[in-house]
Order: C-alpha cells, then structure tokens, then sequence
C-alpha cells in the first residue's frame, strides 16, 4: 500500500473573503463573521458567546496565538473558553493558535451534548484536564486542517460524533489515550496523523471503547504500556488504507501497534508493521493486520 503523510499544513493566504472558502462544505454562512483581533482574549470570549447563542462564526488572526492564561469564570473553571453550547465555528485564513499559558489547570474546549464545533486552521495547545486536555467532546467536533498538540489527559475525549479530517494529533499524553479517547458515540478520522503522543496504561496513540474509523490516515511513533499505536477496549475499530507504524508498547506482547482487549479491530488494505515489540495482540486477534 503507498500511503501519503499529509502534514496538515497551515499555509498563508491573504483576504478575509478566503474565510467562506476554507469552511467544510454545506457550512455556507448567512450569519456576518466576527473577527476576533489578535491576543484580545475577552473579545474571542465574547465571540464565541454570540455564536453560542446564533450569532456568526469567529474568524481568528492569521499567524496569531491567543494566550490563555486563566479558566472563563469561576462557574466555569475547567475550560479556557465559554462552553460550546450552540453551533460554533472557528477559523483561520492563516492557521491561528489557542494556547494555554497558566500555572491554574483547564482544557481549552469543551462541548457539551448538543453544542456543535467546527475548527479550520487552528491549534489547540497546552491545555490539562482529567478528560480531554485539548477538546472534551459530548456533542459534535469537527476538525480541519487543524492540530491538537502537547495536551495533558487526551488531547481529544470523545463521546458524542467527532471527524478529524487532514488534521494532526501530535505530543499529547494521558493516562489511558493520549492522542484521542474514544469512549463513546463515534469517531471518524480522514486523511490525518496521529503520532508522537503516549499513555501510561492503554492507547499511546488511540484508546477506543466505541466506533471508530481510520481512513487513509498514520498512526506512528506512540507510546503505551499497552496498545502503543491502538487500544481497543470494546466497541469496533476499522482501519482502512492506513498505517500504523513505529509504535512502542512496553509490555511484553502488549501489542505496539493495536491491542485487542475487547471489541473487534479489522485491518483492511492497512500496513501495521515496524512496531515494538510486536504488531498486533493478542496474536492473530487482528484480521489483515501484517506479521
């Protein structure tokens, strides 16, 4: 199988009209976009209050990072943002960052059942939490050409709907998932990389206990106890025309590239190869998965 690692580039492009283009298709805008200057925390705050509550989507300054350096309010101490209640879109022409910088501990985003969020172009980075130190996700994620990095306690919890399209989740760590925990609803990853993150227990790269599909994607250079590219607790995960590869578990046979616990992981037109200290586990509980 030839596979293509995307990078997810963030590229620069000029005018603000580009911003309608780089949304996903069928997200047509009526609402006027509201642009959120460079660093002005309070107004991203406020921006993404309004579109909690139908107003436009929240256009970020391209080349800018947004420094998170306390929780929203009090009532709202584990996120960096106002909680994503609505239909909230955010974006970037140029790829912008929402990091946090703060002795205090908080995710970046949470959505809550019902709320829906769209990202295009944007980090998230930096954030701790005990589930989804990035994203905690209970309604509808979606993600483009976006990155989730350097998070502690997943960089995504899921368990509403998720699509991660060329997207990266890279340096994340947890204690079981450090890339993403899919621990219900459904997962959808596309033309996206997963690589460099680790887990203290299960699931370097992905611990999932739901359904989850990986599609022409790399899952690479995790690391776990067990499962060091993929855990699979329960639920289905399907790989197809992906790549797992390079993974470490540190457990004897504990499966560096998939480990299946639970569930049923089937490998289809999938390489899962070069991983420490083996591939798959328990032997042959991974149908197409190579050696």
């Amino acid at each position: 199988m030839k596979a293509t690692i995307r990078r997810g580039g963030i590229g620069a492009a000029a005018g603000l009209g580009l911003c309608l283009a780089l949304l996903p298709a069928g997200q047509t805008q009526a609402r006027a976009q509201v642009f959120v200057p460079c660093g002005d925390i309070a107004a991203l705050k406020a921006a993404v209050t309004n579109a909690n509550a139908g107003g436009g989507p929240v256009l970020l300054a391209s080349g800018c990072t947004y420094t998170l350096t306390a929780p929203d309010t009090p009532a709202n101490a584990d996120d960096a943002l106002p909680e994503i209640t609505g239909n909230v879109q955010i974006s970037s022409v140029g790829g912008a960052t929402l990091r946090r910088d703060s002795a205090q501990v908080f995710r970046i985003l949470n959505v809550v059942p019902g709320g829906s969020l769209t990202l295009n172009r944007i980090t998230v980075r930096g954030g701790e939490a005990a589930q989804g130190g990035g994203i905690r996700n209970a309604g509808r994620l979606g993600l483009y050409r976006s990155v989730v990095r350097d998070n502690t306690g997943s960089g995504i919890h899921n368990s509403g709907t998720l699509g991660l399209h060329r997207s990266v989740l890279l340096r994340n760590r947890a204690s079981s998932g450090g890339g993403l925990a899919n621990v219900a609803g459904y997962a959808t990853v596309n033309s996206s990389r997963i690589y460099g993150n680790s887990a203290t227990s299960d699931g370097g790269g992905i611990v999932n206990a739901a359904t989850l599909r990986v599609r022409g994607s790399t899952v690479y250079a995790n690391r776990a106890v067990r499962g060091g590219g993929l855990f699979n607790r329960a639920g289905t995960a399907t790989l197809a025309r992906s790549k797992v590869l390079g993974n470490t578990a540190t457990a004897p046979a504990g499966g560096g590239g998939v480990h299946e616990a639970g569930g049923a992981v089937t490998a289809l037109t999938s390489s899962v190869i070069g991983n420490v200290p083996d591939n798959c586990a328990p032997l042959g509980s991974v149908p197409g998965c190579v050696g």
